[in-house]
This record gives structure tokens, C-alpha cells and sequence, in this order.
């Protein structure tokens, strides 16, 4: 059941199924700019090529409501290069001041982030950026409005688990793969 007390959900991945059927014909369609992976750890292969600076996009299960990406339909970026900033509004086409939002392990989220509730799931909450590491999902005035992911996240958190083994920091840059 994914209802607590009657009137609150614990889950944003109610949107539509990603259908299974139209990938093929997406990737012959896209064949000169997608990359496509048949991998059994796919996610150590998506924390791999993020730790190596690759700017990825993924889909997974059914896609969130709301306006937040949560990592079932999103573009991922290495949060340790300043200009993954840049490079990812570039791909959006979106103006370039625009801030991007970290996904953080919520068990490591109050060593790189402060003045925030314990989680922060569906990405609602502004908190200060305590770690200069993350550049990327820095605003100028050091903000950052963070996801903390658990592992009822499924998906995202087990990237962001790889990539905390490959490169010892449990953020990643987290926008919606929409547009």
C-alpha cells in the first residue's frame, strides 16, 4: 500500500509505465546519439561512466509525478565538475543561471548539507551546501535543494551507492529527463 494515514503517499512513482516495446524502435531512431548498454550491474556501469564526467540519462519503471525528477526519469551528472552546471543547461536548453538539485544518500546528507529535515524524498527543501566538493549543484548563494535518497528509492540509490564506492562522495546532479 503506498497510502500512510489515508491522505499521504510515500512514493512519487506513480506516473505512467516506460513501456518496454518502444525501446527498440527509440534506439534504430536515435541510433547516432544514443549509447545503448545490455549490462547486468547497470548501475555500477551508469556510476562508471558518471565518475569518468559522462552526462546520463535514465529511465526506469513508472515515472514520477509532479515537477520533480527523482530519478526514474532523469538526466545524471558528476556534481564535482563546475561546469557539468553549464553543460547540463546547454543540453535542457535552459537559461544557464538555472540551478540543478543534488540526489544525496540520505544516511551521508548531513555531512554536505545543512539546515534541512532529517529526508527530503521528494526534493522540497533548500538546504546550505557544507562541502565545496559539489560545485555543480551549488547555487551562487550556496544553496542546493537536495534529495535524500533511501533505499526504497531503488534505482537511484543503488547508483549513488556505486558512485560513493568509485569516487567516496554520495551526490550526484539530479534534473528531469523531459523537454
Amino acid at each position: 500500500n503506498i497510502f500512510n494515514n489515508g491522505n499521504k503517499t510515500s512514493t512519487a512513482y506513480l506516473g505512467l509505465y516506460n513501456r518496454q516495446k518502444s525501446i527498440p524502435n527509440n534506439l534504430k531512431k536515435y541510433s547516432k546519439k544514443i549509447r545503448f548498454y545490455k549490462k547486468k550491474n547497470v548501475y555500477r556501469l551508469i556510476a562508471e561512466l558518471l565518475s569518468k564526467d559522462e552526462v546520463i540519462a535514465v529511465v526506469f519503471n513508472r515515472s514520477e509525478i509532479g515537477p520533480r525528477a527523482l530519478g526514474h526519469r532523469s538526466i545524471l551528472s558528476n556534481p564535482l565538475y563546475k561546469k557539468n552546471w553549464k553543460r547540463v543547461n546547454l543540453i535542457k536548453k535552459r537559461e544557464l543561471w538555472r540551478p540543478f538539485a543534488p540526489a544525496v544518500l540520505e544516511k551521508d546528507s548531513k555531512k554536505w548539507f545543512s539546515n534541512v529535515p532529517k529526508v527530503s524524498p521528494f526534493m522540497l527543501f533548500t538546504a546550505k551546501v557544507i562541502n565545496n566538493k559539489i560545485p555543480a549543484v551549488t547555487h551562487v548563494d550556496g544553496s542546493a535543494r537536495i534529495q535524500t535518497v533511501d533505499k526504497n528509492s531503488k534505482e537511484i540509490y543503488k547508483i549513488l551507492k556505486e558512485f560513493k564506492k568509485i569516487t567516496n562522495v554520495p551526490v550526484l546532479l539530479n534534473t528531469s529527463f523531459n523537454g
